[in-house]
């Protein structure tokens, strides 16, 4: 009974809502946003990219991110210049991902597509390079062992993950002219 009292005391205080991180929404959450801002009460702004909805160790529900995109009313925006990434990343996703004739969807559920981005237009590429060559931007790994079997995955890509990680240390690596330092690795 104490909920239609707590819903408009709140869209009384609070004429509109931004939920950044979306992506990171669970149903109930979604339910609670829906309810108080349903219906023209008040506009709900949802930023978040559906990629990273799979994220369930974070609470992610890639279904409720997207039925969220498929509600009633709803206008969907996307950024067109990615801001933080080098050019050279930037375009090995938009490669990798963007619809073609032999693969039109690159995402198995409907509701999250892919959308090119540009970089921004004063990046300078900072990839790392050894020995004054480039390195590529991403690169595809199969797991298949030497008989073209199939291996734990966890642990051959921990293996590669860390070889890679020890030899960007150990080498003659840089990032923007310095060398590599741990600071430069995410995983």
């Amino acid at each position: 009974p104490a909920a239609k009292h707590l819903v408009n005391a709140v869209r009384k205080r609070y004429q509109a809502a931004l939920i950044d991180e979306f992506q990171d929404t669970d149903p109930v959450q979604f339910e609670i946003f829906e309810a108080l801002f349903q219906g023209g009460a008040g506009p709900l702004f949802l930023i978040g990219d559906p990629k990273q909805a799979i994220y369930g160790f974070r609470g992610a529900d890639v279904n409720a991110y997207i039925q969220a995109v498929k509600a009633p009313g709803t206008q969907h925006h996307s950024m067109g210049v990615n801001w933080r990434s080098d050019p050279g990343l930037i375009s090995a996703v938009n490669a990798l991902f963007s619809p073609r004739e032999t693969l039109p969807r690159p995402f198995v559920l409907e509701g999250i597509d892919f959308r090119p981005v540009s970089p921004r237009p004063d990046v300078h590429e900072a990839f790392a390079t050894q020995s004054g060559v480039a390195t590529t931007p991403i690169e595809v790994v199969l797991t298949c062992d030497d008989t073209g079997g199939a291996v734990d995955p966890r642990n051959h890509m921990a293996s590669l993950v860390a070889a890679d990680i020890s030899r960007l240390l150990a080498g003659p690596s840089a990032i923007a002219g310095r060398p590599v330092v741990p600071a430069d690795i995410a995983v």
